[in-house]
């Protein structure tokens, strides 16, 4: 499911602000989230981005 993500892999921070905004993540941390857009009938969805080195290099979505 994080194939549609996969092309965050290897973004600084800053990229991944210009990409997807801020969302209320606190810069130095090294995980942020993203709540994803889901339709009414199914359940909400978020996008963990890992970060090591201040670069993702892991992404979940649960």
């Amino acid at each position: 499911m994080t194939k549609n993500y996969e092309y965050l892999i290897g973004k600084s921070k800053n990229e991944v602000l210009k990409e997807l905004g801020d969302e209320f993540n606190f810069f130095p941390d090294e995980i942020w989230t993203y709540r994803l857009k889901t339709r009414w009938w199914k359940k909400d969805r978020t996008l963990f981005l890992f970060f090591q080195r201040n670069t993702v290099n892991k992404i979940e979505i649960k």
